[in-house]
């Protein structure tokens, strides 16, 4: 992280939580499937992309692809800068993040790793992949379904909980904490737009 950025003021609840988020940062991103992390990721990005007028990719494990696109149909810049990762059959996950880590994204763009524990299985890989993600200069967002992960926490620059009445924030590197922001509740539409037995239909321009 280049600690000389002073973070950046977006407005969206998650960058409210983190106090800002300052570019080239990794965050790890904890919760379970039901309160709406990714929904809070895409949020964020949606803004992210123009301010930083960068290139966003969603490494894609979780659920359908079609969820991702109905989570981002508000994009201000229509899809030529937001790109989805998905496993190919009969290919190894850890095959496909090794080769889009390495070859395949714009160098410096924002990337959501949406799960970990899809992504990589034990602890190694995914070690291996959060250290990848961080030799890299991207915003990383890593998506995690545990509880806690003390074992990877020292690689990232913040660490927030989503709940679904609040986002903890127990690591900040430029942000004083713990600190604890509430958030309202969820209303229908945003409960569908993260359900992925249901996702939302892609909208929008394609670039």
């Amino acid at each position: 992280m280049n600690t000389r950025l002073q973070p950046l003021r977006i407005n969206s609840l998650l960058a409210q939580a983190l106090g800002g988020f300052v570019p080239g940062s990794k965050m790890l991103i904890l919760g379970r499937p039901e309160t709406g992390m990714a929904m809070l990721c895409a949020e964020l990005i949606v803004k992210m992309v123009p301010a930083l007028r960068q290139g966003a990719y969603w490494l894609d494990a979780a659920r359908n692809p079609s969820a991702i696109f109905g989570l981002v149909d508000h994009i201000p810049f229509g899809f030529s800068r937001f790109g989805v990762v998905n496993p190919v059959e009969d290919c190894d996950p850890t095959t496909i993040w090794r080769e889009v880590l390495n070859n395949e994204m714009r160098r410096g763009a924002i990337v959501v790793v949406d799960s970990l524990e899809r992504w990589a299985s034990g602890p190694t890989e995914q070690e291996a992949l959060v250290e990848q993600l961080a030799m890299r200069p991207d915003t990383g967002f890593v998506l995690s379904y545990a509880d806690q992960r003390p074992e990877l926490a020292q690689i990232f620059d913040a660490v927030a909980t989503v709940n679904s009445d609040c986002i903890e924030v127990t690591q900040c590197r430029w942000t004083p904490g713990p600190r604890v922001v509430s958030r309202r509740p969820m209303t229908t539409e945003e409960v569908a737009s993260r359900d992925e037995h249901k996702p939302q239909q892609r909208k929008g321009g394609t670039g």
